[in-house]
C-alpha cells in the first residue's frame, strides 16, 4: 500500500560552512516554516567564538540572531574548521577542495530532530539539498551536436561518465543525475555529480548504524532545487530569467529560458565579501559568454549586503525587474519572514525542499543523489522484509500457544496428584503456632524500628565527601575545567571556577544540577576563557554502608524465619542503635 502524504517535513540545505534548516507545515494550500535552524559545520570539541559565527553568516543582523540557535557540532571526521574563500581561478561548476568538504554532521542533525521533536514533532521526513564542494555541475554536449564525433544519437550514459571523470574526479559516477538544457544553442545535457563521500550520505549512514536516522525523502542539489522551483513559479515561455546566489565561498548564476533551465555557472573566486559591482561585472561577463541576452527577470539571494546588490543589479539590467530570491520563493505559496535571513539562499531552499515534499508538484528537473540502500522506498505490494517479519511474529505467536498448552496441561496433572495424594497436615497446637508467628511479627519490627534509629543517625553524616567526590568526577569528566574554590553556602555548595568554553559550564551545571550565577570570560591571547559561580545542592542521604547493614539485616529478618523462630522461643533479641544484636 501506498505511504500518507506528510503533513511537517525538515528541508535542511547543506553547505560548505553552515548548516540550514526549516521545519515546514503544510495547511491547505499554503506553507507555513514552524521553526529555523542553523549549525556551523566544525569538528567534535571545535569551540565557535561570535566573530567566526559572524565571519559564516555575514548576512545576519541583531533581529535575526534570536531566531537563530548557535550550537557548536562536532562530526567524526577530520580537517580544519571551515574557513573564508580565498581568491582563486575562475570555475564552470567542477567542485574545489573545501575545509569542510566531506565532513558529517550527525550531531548537528540529531540536534536539530531533537529540537523538532521537543517541540511536538518527533517523526519526520527529512529532504536535503546539497552545494558545492560536494556537487559538480558539468555540462556536456549530445554527440550528434559535437563535431568531433560523427554519432547522430545523443550523448550516451558512457559519455557523460567519462565527461564527469575528467571534471570531477572526486564525483561517484554511479549517482550522477542528467538535466536536460534548454537554449537555442546546440542540444546539451548537465551531469548533477555528487562526490563518492559526500557529507548526507555518511551522516544518514552514522545515524542508521546507531538506528536513530530519519525517514528520508531525497536528496538534490542546488542548482536542480533551484531550476525546479522556478519551473514551478514561471511557465512564459520567451522569458529570460537569472538567477544569482553569492555565498562566503562561490557564486552560483543560472540562466533560465521560459522554465527551462539553460545553463550554470559556478564561480569560485567570488564571493559575499567582494564589491557589489564586481559580482554584476562577473555576471555580465557570463551573459556575454554564455550570449544569453538581456534577462527580463534577476532574482538575487546573498549571504551579507544584498541590498547593495539589489541596488547595483538594477542599475546594470534597468529594463529587467530585479528581486530578491524570497519573492519567487513566496509565489509558490511559501510564507517567507520579513527579516535579513529572509534573503539567505539556505533558509530559502531548505524551505523549499521541504513545500517540494508536502506537495503535489510535478518535479521538474526531478534529482535523487542518495545511495539506494539509504533511499526512502514507496511500494504498493508487501515486499519480502514485511513478509519475513509477519512470518517471524506468526512463529513467535505458534511457540506461544505450544508453551501456554503445556504449562496448562501439567497444572492439570498437578491438581490430580494433589486429589489424589493430599498433604499431611501439622498437629501442632494452633496457639503454638500462633505464639510463633507473633513472635516473628514481634522480632522483624524491632529490627526495623533499630534501623529507623541507625538511619536518623547516619542520614547526611557523609554529605561532603559525596559532594566532593561527585565534583571531582564530574569535572574531569567534562574536560577543559577547573576549580578555584568552593566553600558551603548553607545546605549548598558554591563552587567557582574556569573553563574554555561556555558549553562545557552549562554541562557541569547540568551535571551537578546546580544553578549558575555568573558568567563572564576573559580574552587570553587567542583563546577565551570563562570565569563562572555556581550553586550546588548537597545531597543529604543515608551512606551505602548503612544501606548495606540495612539490606542484610531486613533479609535476615524475613528470610531466615526458621533460625528466628527458634531463637525467639528461648532469648530476647535487643537489637542497639547502631546495629549490634545481643
Amino acid at each position: 500500500m501506498s505511504s500518507p502524504q506528510p503533513t511537517v517535513t525538515l528541508g535542511v540545505y547543506v553547505g560548505p560552512d553552515t548548516l540550514d534548516a526549516v521545519l515546514v507545515r503544510r495547511t491547505a494550500d499554503r506553507f507555513e516554516p514552524i521553526q529555523r535552524f542553523t549549525r556551523p559545520r566544525v569538528r567534535e570539541s571545535e569551540f565557535s567564538t561570535p566573530e567566526q559565527m559572524a565571519a559564516a553568516l555575514p548576512g545576519l543582523s541583531s533581529g535575526d540572531d534570536d531566531d537563530y540557535t548557535l550550537q557548536v557540532g562536532g562530526d567524526w571526521g577530520s580537517g580544519g574548521p571551515a574557513a573564508r574563500p580565498t581568491p582563486g581561478a575562475q570555475g564552470d561548476g567542477a567542485a574545489s577542495p573545501s575545509a569542510a568538504s566531506g565532513r558529517p554532521f550527525a550531531p548537528a542533525l540529531k540536534d536539530i530532530l531533537a529540537e523538532c521533536a521537543a517541540a511536538g514533532y518527533p517523526e519526520l521526513t527529512v529532504t536535503f539539498c546539497l552545494t558545492a564542494p560536494e556537487v559538480s555541475y558539468v555540462e556536456v554536449l549530445a554527440a550528434g551536436a559535437d563535431p568531433e564525433k560523427g554519432a547522430k544519437k545523443p550523448s550516451d550514459k558512457k559519455r557523460i561518465e567519462e565527461r564527469v571523470r575528467e571534471r570531477a574526479p572526486a564525483a561517484d559516477p554511479a549517482r550522477t543525475a542528467v538535466v536536460p538544457l534548454g537554449g537555442d544553442g546546440p542540444d546539451r545535457v548537465l551531469a548533477v555529480a555528487v562526490d563518492a563521500g559526500d557529507p548526507v550520505s555518511l551522516t544518514l549512514q552514522l545515524l542508521t548504524d546507531e538506528g536513530s536516522a530519519p525517514a528520508m525523502a531525497r536528496l538534490d542539489a542546488e542548482a536542480t532545487l533551484i531550476a525546479a522551483m522556478m519551473n514551478r513559479a514561471h511557465a512564459s515561455e520567451g522569458e529570460r530569467t537569472v538567477v544569482v546566489r553569492v555565498g562566503n565561498e562561490d557564486t552560483l548564476v543560472l540562466f533560465f529560458e521560459g522554465a527551462a533551465l539553460a545553463s550554470v555557472e559556478r564561480l569560485r573566486s567570488l564571493s559575499a565579501y567582494d564589491l557589489p559591482e564586481t559580482v554584476v561585472s562577473r555576471v555580465l561577463l557570463q551573459q556575454d559568454a554564455r550570449k544569453a541576452g538581456d534577462p527580463d527577470t534577476v532574482y538575487v539571494a546573498s549571504t551579507g549586503r544584498t541590498d547593495l546588490l539589489l541596488g547595483r543589479f538594477a542599475e546594470f539590467f534597468p529594463e529587467a525587474a530585479v528581486e530578491p530570491l524570497d519573492a519567487a520563493v513566496a509565489g509558490l505559496g511559501i510564507e517567507v519572514p520579513r527579516d535579513e535571513g529572509a534573503y539567505r539562499a539556505g533558509p530559502l531552499l531548505a524551505a523549499v525542499a521541504a513545500a517540494r515534499e508536502l506537495s503535489d508538484w510535478e518535479v521538474t528537473p526531478d534529482v535523487h543523489l542518495l545511495p539506494t540502500k539509504l533511499r526512502r522506498r514507496k511500494s504498493r505490494r508487501l515486499d519480502w522484509p514485511t513478509l519475513a517479519a509477519a512470518a517471524l511474529v506468526a512463529l513467535v505467536f505458534a511457540v506461544g500457544v505450544v508453551r501456554y498448552l503445556s504449562a496448562r496441561s501439567e497444572i492439570v496433572a498437578l491438581e490430580d496428584d494433589l486429589r489424589e495424594n493430599p498433604p499431611v497436615l501439622p498437629d501442632e497446637d494452633p496457639e503454638q503456632l500462633q505464639a510463633r508467628v507473633d513472635s516473628l511479627n514481634q522480632t522483624f519490627a524491632m529490627y526495623t524500628r533499630s534501623l529507623d534509629v541507625l538511619d536518623s543517625l547516619l542520614i547526611g553524616s557523609d554529605q561532603w565527601t559525596q559532594s566532593m567526590r561527585l565534583v571531582t568526577r564530574t569535572i574531569e569528566a567534562s574536560g577543559g575545567t577547573w576549580l578555584t574554590n568552593w566553600a558551603p553556602d548553607g545546605g549548598s555548595l558554591r563552587l567557582s571556577g574556569q573553563s574554555l568554553s561556555r558549553t562545557q559550564i552549562v554541562s557541569l551545571s547540568r551535571r551537578l544540577e546546580g544553578i549558575i550565577e555568573m558568567i563572564e570570560y576573559t580574552d587570553v591571547g587567542p583563546t577565551r576563557v570563562f570565569s563562572f559561580d555556581m550553586l550546588m545542592p548537597v545531597p543529604v542521604d543515608i551512606p551505602e554502608i548503612a544501606q548495606y547493614l540495612r539490606n542484610n539485616a531486613l533479609a535476615r529478618a524475613s528470610g531466615d524465619s526458621t533460625m528466628i523462630a527458634m531463637e525467639a522461643d528461648s532469648t530476647a533479641f535487643v537489637v542497639d542503635p547502631v546495629g549490634h544484636t545481643h
